[in-house]
């Protein structure tokens, strides 16, 4: 028997007849063989018969690769990318539409019930067009080799290795035209790009489709930049271009320094690592949600938490609120601040981690947290479960810790509302707002 991340593997190993039953976090199929035990099959779909190869294996449950579709389920479709059988990128292209719905509904469901203890309504996400082409962020990864050249995604069942992508979907045309234009211009070797063995490749494009192009990873000690000059001549649409060496300093090598974009109705002026969110209309969609839910600002003091670079509290402002946006990310704090100063705004920015500030935020008409996928911290959990608050909302990128802090906030908070909704059409990926009042208020 072979181990692999403390599973084991047969040096033979079987042949599984298999119906799936449902989707699980994270995209694989879920089904059960003839002992009972729940084995884990991804490119799968609900109701596919298959025979599967077992690759991982423990006492209560295995993981196995699909060998055949023997019949295939109602949900099942052709997916449209070629890449789709081996990309790591997308879990769930060859599920419909609705089926891919339907599973992100259970994931919640069933993630808020067994994790959070949480007997909560979870309606079917907000479904948000288009359904490719959405992404206006894309982080790709480059290996040299003695055979050459490899830039794209990791393989969903060898994660050390890439898949060479030409095009991707899923990105705005920008984003996929200025990846072309980068792959036809850095030479055999990628000798215009930074030198190192492995670089990571972020795209971003504005609105008006201008790319801001940042490269990770290289040298240490000499840094080399490559041939900047020889990318900005060949690529139309480059706004800006950064690198990061692997020291971690940041080099500016063409373009402006930040990318002009607008969100939320504002103008912004984007540094290389800004987080927005990487789908504009589910964005759009995202922030009417919380808005209705957090209530009018005007003359309500509200906070917004893990900001990034605080448009909600720049709207806010604007609409009268006393808003504070507290964000660990210095650029993102930046960002925000010149944002109000060009809007001649009073928005109080904060760069701090959260848990060490919100005993001198607190209390507030709403708070919204937009954390990490890691979720809140206990230290932020602990105060927030104090309820010196209108309302919380929650804005959340994993229905696991999600249901974690839901239930170490279930002492002081009542969810009133669920609501997943789909910014990312293709994965297994949900994301989900949870609206909270404090315990003991009538509906």
């Amino acid at each position: 028997m072979k181990t692999s991340g403390g599973a084991t593997v047969s040096d033979h190993a079987s042949l599984l007849d298999l119906r799936i039953e449902s989707i699980a976090a994270g995209g694989d199929g879920v089904s059960r063989d003839e002992q009972g035990r729940v084995v884990f099959v991804p490119r799968t779909a609900p109701g596919d018969r298959i025979r599967a190869r077992v690759v991982a294996e423990r006492a209560s449950w295995a993981r196995a690769l699909p060998v055949e579709i023997v019949d295939p389920g109602p949900d099942r479709v052709q997916p449209p990318c070629r890449h789709a059988t081996s990309c790591g990128g997308c879990q769930l292209q060859h599920i419909s539409p609705v089926g891919q719905q339907a599973a992100r509904r259970r994931i919640v469901a069933d993630t808020l019930a067994r994790i959070g203890g949480l007997d909560a309504a979870v309606p079917a996400p907000l479904e948000v067009e288009p359904a490719f082409g959405y992404r206006n962020r894309v982080t790709f990864a480059l290996q040299r080799t003695a055979d050459g050249v490899r830039a794209g995604y990791h393989r969903f069942d060898a994660p050390g290795d890439l898949v060479d992508v030409e095009d991707c979907p899923l990105a705005e045309s920008a984003v996929r035209e200025v990846w072309g234009s980068l792959r036809a211009n850095w030479g055999v070797a990628a000798e215009a790009l930074p030198e190192g063995r492995e670089l990571r490749l972020t795209l971003r494009s504005s609105g008006d489709g201008r790319v801001a192009v940042l490269v990770e990873g290289g040298e240490t000690g000499r840094p080399r930049a490559g041939d900047p000059a020889r990318l900005d001549a060949g690529i139309n649409d480059l706004a800006c271009y950064h690198w990061r060496d692997g020291s971690g300093r940041r080099h500016h090598l063409a373009g402006s320094t930040t990318l002009s974009d607008q969100w939320g109705g504002l103008d912004l002026r984007l540094r290389p690592d800004a987080f927005v969110q990487v789908n504009r209309a589910a964005a759009h969609h995202l922030d009417e949600w919380v808005d209705r839910h957090a209530g009018p600002p005007a003359g309500r003091r509200l906070l917004d938490l893990y900001a990034g670079v605080g448009t909600r509290a720049l709207r806010w402002a604007l609409a009268g609120g006393e808003a504070v946006a507290c964000e660990v990310d210095a650029d993102a704090v930046k960002t925000g601040q010149e944002a109000a100063s060009r809007y001649a705004v009073d928005v109080r920015f904060l760069r701090s981690r959260v848990g060490a500030t919100l005993d001198s935020l607190l209390p507030a008409d709403a708070v919204v947290v937009n954390p990490p996928r890691q979720g809140l911290s206990r230290r932020v959990s602990a105060r927030l479960a104090h309820g010196d608050a209108g309302a919380l909302i929650y804005v959340s990128c994993d229905p696991a810790t999600l249901a974690r802090d839901l239930r170490r906030l279930k002492d002081a908070w009542q969810v009133r509302r669920v609501q997943p909704i789909d910014v990312f059409p293709q994965t297994a990926h949900v994301e989900t707002l949870v609206w909270l009042e404090p315990l003991g208020r009538s509906a």
